[in-house]
């Protein structure tokens, strides 16, 4: 696969029977394809192999779509520079996600005479250590939303809708629980919305199209929702 470089659309499209979610990671200078397929691999367990060495020929976690259900299409948008990079698809299973052998695949980008400019997001999300800097009230309806790393981890952001009578704090005591899966407070009906992993100094944008009430928004990489990444979001009906 190819691509130019630039603010760049990245789609996925679900023809398997699994929920999934796609991630875009960059290959440092040096390393060749082959070996940024192979670090993916043993990053996942699907082979066998030094998970820090696998790492150290990485450059970064450029996002993607999650919560891919089979027959929907998500995407996201980002700025990629000219390099390297794997994409590759999880299955997400009860006990987390899952890597299978033939999901990944090397991604060439290649520079661009003019890199297209990033379009200006209605609203901003920034995942700080550890928190969300986000709007705690936005209204209804279709909107592109920027999620922007800007701590010194790596984050990720789900947004899911609370059921009806559910809070926060629902939420909270069944992460506290260590619950496998989507906390039962959210309803799983609609989906959950959101952005894959990304470096320090990483954004994705992606189109949210919420509906009024409550959601949380969310971070569970290495038990960050425990230390403070979960924040309520409010969102109100548009005015008549």
């Amino acid at each position: 696969m190819s691509a130019g470089s630039g603010y760049v659309r990245l789609s996925l499209r679900n023809e398997s029977t699994d929920v999934m979610a796609a991630e875009l990671v960059r290959i440092k200078e040096g390393v060749t394809p082959a070996e940024g397929m192979r670090a993916v691999r043993v990053l996942w367990h699907v082979e066998a192999g030094d998970t820090a060495a696998a790492l150290a020929k990485l450059d970064g976690f450029y996002g993607g779509a999650v919560f891919v259900g089979p027959g929907e299409m998500k995407w996201v948008a980002t700025t990629l520079a000219p390099g390297n990079y794997v994409a590759y698809v999880d299955h997400i299973t009860p006990k987390g996600p899952v890597l299978k052998e033939g999901y990944l695949a090397p991604l060439e980008v290649r520079a661009t005479p003019g890199p297209l400019d990033a379009p200006k997001p209605r609203h901003l999300v920034r995942m700080v250590d550890f928190d969300f800097s986000a709007p705690d009230s936005v209204v209804a309806g279709n909107a592109l939303w920027r999620m922007e790393n800007r701590g010194g981890a790596p984050h990720v952001a789900f947004v899911g809708k609370l059921q009806a009578g559910k809070t926060i704090e629902d939420v909270r005591a069944a992460f506290a629980a260590r619950q496998p899966g989507i906390p039962p407070a959210i309803d799983e009906s609609l989906g959950l919305r959101g952005v894959h992993a990304l470096t320090p100094g990483q954004y994705n944008d992606v189109e949210l199209d919420l509906t009024p009430g409550t959601y949380v928004v969310a971070c569970v990489i290495g038990g960050h929702h425990h230390l403070g990444m979960l924040k309520q979001l409010t969102v109100v009906a548009r005015p008549q």
